[in-house]
């Protein structure tokens, strides 16, 4: 595993899940998808569905999870967190501008 993945946050792994599920997506999908384990893939799963992040659909004796609305809403909610948190780069108009701490 790369650094990478050693480095990713508990908001990393359920955007990947989420995003991974915008289209109809079975558990081993996701969990190779998303680089978890097996363990880590049945807590996160869990937690979406709770929240109503993600919901399941059974189809054939498989069951598949697709993203909700409200999960769509949740990755945009981290999206913007991230825009806000790493303004290493702010857009004026057509040009962008390197922020710089001193």
């Amino acid at each position: 595993m790369g650094a990478n993945v050693l480095n990713r946050t508990r908001f990393d792994i359920m955007e990947k899940m989420l995003l991974f599920s915008k289209k109809k997506c079975s558990k081993t999908r996701i969990m190779q998808n998303a680089n978890i384990s097996y363990f880590q893939l049945v807590r996160y799963l869990d937690f979406l569905l709770e929240r109503n992040l993600l919901n399941s659909e059974n189809d054939n004796k498989l069951t598949y999870y697709k993203t909700t609305r409200k999960g769509l809403i949740f990755l945009n909610m981290i999206n913007e967190l991230r825009n806000i948190t790493n303004p290493e780069v702010e857009t004026f108009g057509n040009k962008s501008i390197q922020i710089v701490d001193f």
